[in-house]
């Protein structure tokens, strides 16, 4: 992999080395007004969960987004703009790729990351000269994710402080801002900056800013505090008279129950597709209105023209520059837009869209066909009326996918328990945060044996009500013993917990193999301290999905506290193979090393342990504790070892089945 990088970081040097930015090939795209000064700072500002029709410029009449509404005035609004998913993560790296999720590889949030062998405009745009700083609201965009190649800086909730693993999941528009200002101080007068800032504000749980203006909902109030972090951003900047061009874009929307979805994630209609996406670049665009469908993905090389970067080194079949599809429409072009988080989180099926000469076809299960001129709210599906349309729709997609190639930039990985309960905290599942299936096995189209979601869409509330049952239950059972009111808590935290065991059992009554049932339930009986209830569901989750690190833990855990330790370290073990960062596993071994009296395995443990350390600090402490450790060894002659069950072979679910150890209990295993 670190060789692939290499040879993709040589041949980017060389694209930039032999291209001129007048032209040949890399002339820019004609704009609509000449360019009157060169730019010198560029903003890309994504607005979180952000409905186009709650911006003035979209016809709100909130007043929420005056910052906005003059960008649009003053320069180019898009009018038919689409996310290239429902979800953060895969949405934000079309913007910054230029390609949709299929080719960068990006299909769920937390499951999967780029490697270093992605190309992303940042990586264009540094080596030409440009200062690069992103700053971003949530650690669904953590730098793990792999958006941070080619930033200077990128500063999330997790690094606000340099040196300082914070537990901080989302942060508010203003810390972004404030953060932005830091870096931006630090930077010469003359230097050309490129400045990616994301704006969480708007995500569930919707709660007004404190302070804030009364607004009709709190989803509005929280819109506006991101318009007016964005307003005193740029305020600065011409303040300072730099000569700046804006993008502002949202990664997707909000469904409010639209087709029974509270939220987003789900469905790939125009509820949560739909975005607004504005250009603003006083001297190089005027002000405009395009009806042309465009997509997030048009952000990446729109960004390079605005900096007047060559962009020949984007990926075959990347998007075109929005100036250039306001120069030149394609009537002809068709926009994508998917949603894996049913597949991913619920193991229901996958949704693709796509939007074609004013239709959209939705495939699942089934398909579903909707003429957004005379339908906007999908609403009438025309699947069955019109089967010729249908026909000519998929066969587009079809050609579409094959476009979009994958590019083999992404890799799937597992999610530690910590990050699982963080992502639950931010409103996304336990299933979206520890499914596997980011190994590159996804379901084709049509597949019967997974449920549509429209007919599992109802279930979605139960779930959710279920899991915070169990996260309120959990908490009251924990408090502490010296609570004066501790005895009615515990009552409490039980009901709770009973109640979401009967939910639970309604889902499982009609839905006999839902994986996420299986997945709170495991939470549940662990919440009540029940171990031996807790290992059949835990192991459901383990065998169906091997990167589910998070239940592979308690999994472990529920086996030593019922007897069966040699089963929890084979399940620790699995963890160390599959997920080499989760080092929690790494103690646990160690430790057991250690009451074994094995110094050979407690070295190795302990090497493991150093190798994956979070940070320096950690490193020297567990160095200190290794060096005698080895010495002692290196006396006897001995030298780290491997437990002879180390490492595990097989990975995939067939081959994750734990292995009965010689000796040990026999019992059923699913």
């Amino acid at each position: 992999m670190a060789r692939r990088g290499l040879l993709r970081r040589a041949r980017l040097a060389l694209l930039l080395a032999t291209a001129t930015r007048c032209g040949g090939e890399e002339r820019l795209p004609p704009a609509p007004v000449c360019l009157a000064a060169p730019i010198d700072v560029v903003v890309l500002a994504s607005f979180d969960t952000a409905r186009a029709d709650r911006f003035g410029a979209y016809g709100a009449t909130s007043g929420a987004t005056p910052t906005c509404d003059r960008l649009a005035a003053e320069g180019l609004l898009f009018s038919d703009a689409r996310a290239t998913a429902p979800i953060t993560l895969p949405s934000h790296a079309s913007m910054l790729s230029g390609v949709a999720p299929p080719a960068h590889g990006l299909r769920d949030n937390a499951i999967y990351a780029l490697d270093e062998s992605a190309l992303l405009v940042q990586e264009l745009l540094a080596p030409a000269g440009w200062a690069t700083g992103a700053f971003v609201g949530s650690m669904i965009l953590d730098a793990r994710y792999g958006l941070a190649q080619g930033f200077a800086e990128y500063r999330g909730p997790s690094t606000a402080a340099a040196g300082v693993e914070a537990t901080v999941l989302e942060r508010p528009a203003a810390a972004v801002v404030d953060d932005a200002f830091a870096w931006v101080a630090k930077q010469p007068r003359e230097q050309r900056l490129f400045l990616f800032v994301h704006f969480y504000d708007a995500h569930a749980p919707h709660v007004a800013p404190a302070g804030s203006a009364p607004f009709a909902d709190a989803y509005d109030a929280e819109i506006a505090h991101a318009d007016a972090e964005l307003g005193r951003l740029l305020a600065a900047f011409a303040a300072a008279g730099r000569q700046v061009a804006t993008v502002v874009t949202a990664d997707h929307g909000e469904s409010f129950g639209a087709h029974g979805e509270e939220s987003h994630g789900i469905f790939v209609y125009d509820a949560t597709a739909r975005v607004p996406l504005i250009v603003h670049a006083p001297g190089r665009v005027a002000d405009e209105r395009c009806a042309a469908p465009v997509s997030v993905a048009d952000i990446a090389r729109t960004l390079l023209d605005l900096a007047d970067v060559p962009s020949a080194a984007l990926p075959t079949g990347a998007a075109p520059s929005l100036l250039a599809t306001v120069a030149e429409p394609d009537a002809a072009r068709a926009i994508y837009v998917e949603s894996f988080m049913p597949f991913h989180s619920y193991r229901w099926h996958p949704l693709q869209a796509l939007v074609w000469q004013g239709f959209k076809l939705v495939r699942g299960r089934g398909d579903e066909l909707y003429d957004l001129a005379s339908d906007p709210g999908e609403t009438r599906d025309l699947a069955a009326e019109q089967p010729q349309r249908v026909a000519q729709l998929a066969a587009r997609l079809d050609a579409l996918l094959h476009e979009q190639a994958p590019l083999g930039t992404a890799r799937g990985q597992s999610v530690s328990a910590e990050q699982s309960a963080q992502l639950a905290q931010l409103g996304y599942t336990a299933g979206s945060a520890g499914s596997g299936a980011a190994d590159g096995t996804l379901p084709a189209s049509g597949d019967a044996t997974l449920p549509d979601p429209r007919a599992r869409i109802g279930d979605l509330a139960a779930h959710m009500r279920a899991r915070e049952l169990v996260r309120e239950g959990g908490l009251l059972l924990a408090s502490p013993p010296a609570a004066p009111d501790h005895a009615r808590r515990l009552e409490r935290g039980r009901a709770l917990l009973q109640e979401a065991r009967g939910v639970l059992d309604a889902i499982r009554a009609a839905h006999p193999a839902d994986p996420e049932v299986d997945r709170t339930q495991g939470f549940l009986e662990l919440s009540l301290g029940d171990h031996a209830a807790a290992i059949a569901p835990l192991e459901r989750i383990c065998l169906a999905d091997p990167l589910a690190v998070g239940s592979r833990w308690n999994l472990a855990l529920s086996y030593a506290a019922t007897g069966h330790e040699e089963w929890a370290v084979l399940e620790m073990e699995k963890i160390a193979t599959v997920e080499p960062r989760f080092t929690r596993a790494y103690e646990w071994l160690l430790a057991r090393c250690e009451r074994a009296g094995d110094l050979a395995g407690a070295a190795f443990w302990l090497q493991r342990h150093v190798q994956h350390a979070a940070n320096l600090e950690e490193r020297r402490r567990l160095d200190r504790k290794l060096a005698p450790a080895l010495a002692t060894l290196k006396k006897r002659g001995q030298k780290p070892a491997a437990p002879a069950t180390f490492p595990v072979a097989e990975l995939r679910p067939e081959g994750m089945r734990a292995r009965e150890p010689a000796g040990a209990p026999k019992r059923d295993r699913p």
